[in-house]
């Protein structure tokens, strides 16, 4: 998440934001303006990234997918920019997400019958087969709060990746939670909408909330109210990498801020590729590896 300009008070209206025990947030609404919310994570620069990564890590150039190209599943794909980025440079795409709000405004986009998008759990996630390169970005690993869904949204990547296939993710980094939102109020402002954003961090308890408040112009003129309440879980690396390897997977480089340079202690974002090494996969699928399109993902 990448809030656009902040203020220094701390508003305390989020005490009528109930905790949930339901870990996932709605999107309802909130879905017809992310695109404009998150404008500066840029689809064509994250896209970018991720295809160096590929060209440096993956150690092959055809995969499972439609006439042997590469077959990627997106992890998280929310409203489909980077995945129909990806199937415009030759991939084959398959997009998953929980949020029906988000992949509905994703099938809206120019391109989107490119890709294949469905909705599912990502820790639940149900596949057919496996494909040969997984991303899962823009912290959506944060917002899986609990460690042992964690454990199997792993063991899941472990079972559907291709022997030497890749998993692409990033976390966002304790010091990004604590020292750039912290507990303060952002506020973005656009013709369209107004949202507030009261963040709060608890470092302790490595979590992080954002309540958010929102008014979207409405056709005739009047404003939508909408409130979201978005939780994640604050991760260490160590953490991570513990996890990836008791899951039998193999972290072949970590990455800072989009880049190739070791992360720093002032990094916002760490990335991770995880290579599901030749000599310990164990295709708990038999010989599943289908690489059609419409035949990978469960309805």
């Amino acid at each position: 998440m990448d809030g656009s300009h902040n203020h220094e008070a701390n508003l305390n209206w989020i005490n009528r934001f109930k905790e949930s025990e339901n870990d996932m947030t709605s999107y309802a609404h909130l879905s017809k303006i992310y695109d404009q919310w998150q404008e500066n994570n840029d689809d064509l620069k994250w896209a970018d990234y991720i295809e160096k990564i590929v060209l440096r890590h993956c150690a092959k150039n055809k995969g499972d997918g439609t006439d042997n190209s590469l077959l990627l599943l997106d992890l998280g794909c929310g409203t489909g920019g980077v995945a129909i980025e990806m199937a415009k440079r030759g991939y084959d795409v398959l997009g998953v997400d929980q949020s029906s709000d988000m992949l509905a405004v994703a099938k809206e986009k120019e391109s989107a019958d490119k890709v294949q998008f469905i909705q599912q759990d990502i820790t639940r996630m149900e596949l057919f087969g496996t494909v040969d390169i997984m991303i899962c970005l823009l912290d959506t690993v944060n917002h899986i709060l609990d460690e042992k869904k964690l454990t199997r949204f792993f063991s899941l990547c472990k079972k559907y990746l291709n022997p030497n296939g890749l998993l692409i993710f990033d976390i966002a980094t304790p010091h990004y939670f604590e020292k750039v939102l912290g507990n303060q109020l952002f506020y973005d402002i656009k013709e369209n909408y107004t949202l507030l954003w009261q963040n709060h961090v608890d470092i302790k308890k490595s979590k992080n909330s954002s309540e958010l408040i929102f008014f979207i112009q409405q056709d005739d003129g009047s404003y939508l109210r909408g409130e979201d309440l978005i939780k994640e879980k604050i991760y260490n690396v160590e953490t991570i990498e513990n996890i990836i390897n008791t899951n039998g997977l193999n972290v072949l480089k970590k990455y800072g801020e989009l880049s190739f340079q070791k992360p720093s202690i002032n990094s916002k974002r760490v990335f991770f590729v995880v290579e599901n090494s030749q000599d310990e996969w164990k295709n708990k699928l038999g010989n599943t590896a289908i690489g059609k399109r419409r035949k990978v993902l469960k309805p």
